[in-house]
């Protein structure tokens, strides 16, 4: 009890750098300044990762289909497996499973794929839940009306600002 698996420490020359800020108690500033360009860095390493990149792309699809006639039919063209009038929590747990599937057929399942797809899915429902107005009782129609606003450039801005700094966490930890 009390224990926390971290995985493998990053030992990269720009996290060790982290690492010497935080010990000479550096501003929060420039520790998180440093932190953000490791991170980044990790990203674009690992910006060809079969999960990573099904992630993103389901993450801008999914919007669009949204502003379409038929939502369901659009989402089970992207591969999701949905009811006709699916829900904010069936259209998130069936992103996964796509994810899920699309890795598997692969064969290239990794830690950062499996960060990417849970971080998309959270964030999709996260900056979507914000335009209903109840989680739990929209309609099917509200939740395709809540998608589709974030087809826009600003809201999809913000589904963005809400996906990766989540991802960028994951990464430290695993770099």
């Amino acid at each position: 009890m009390g224990h926390i698996r971290l995985g493998r420490l990053p030992t990269s020359k720009k996290w060790r750098e982290v690492v010497a800020l935080l010990e000479r108690n550096a501003s929060v500033e420039a520790i998180s300044a440093q932190a953000a360009s490791a991170a980044e860095e990790d990203l674009a390493a690992r910006a060809t990762d079969p999960g990573f990149i099904r992630a993103c792309w389901l993450l801008a699809q999914i919007p669009l289909a949204a502003r379409g006639p038929d939502f369901a039919d659009a989402l089970q063209g992207l591969g999701l497996a949905v009811r006709r009038s699916p829900e904010l929590f069936e259209i998130s747990s069936a992103f996964s499973e796509t994810v899920d599937r699309y890795v598997d057929n692969m064969r290239q399942r990794t830690d950062f794929g499996e960060m990417a797809q849970l971080a998309a899915a959270e964030s999709l429902s996260a900056v979507a839940g914000r335009y209903l107005p109840s989680l739990f009782r929209a309609s099917p129609d509200d939740v395709q009306r809540a998608i589709g606003r974030l087809a826009s450039g600003q809201s999809f801005g913000e589904l963005a600002h809400d996906f990766f700094p989540d991802l960028r966490t994951g990464i430290s930890t695993t770099s």
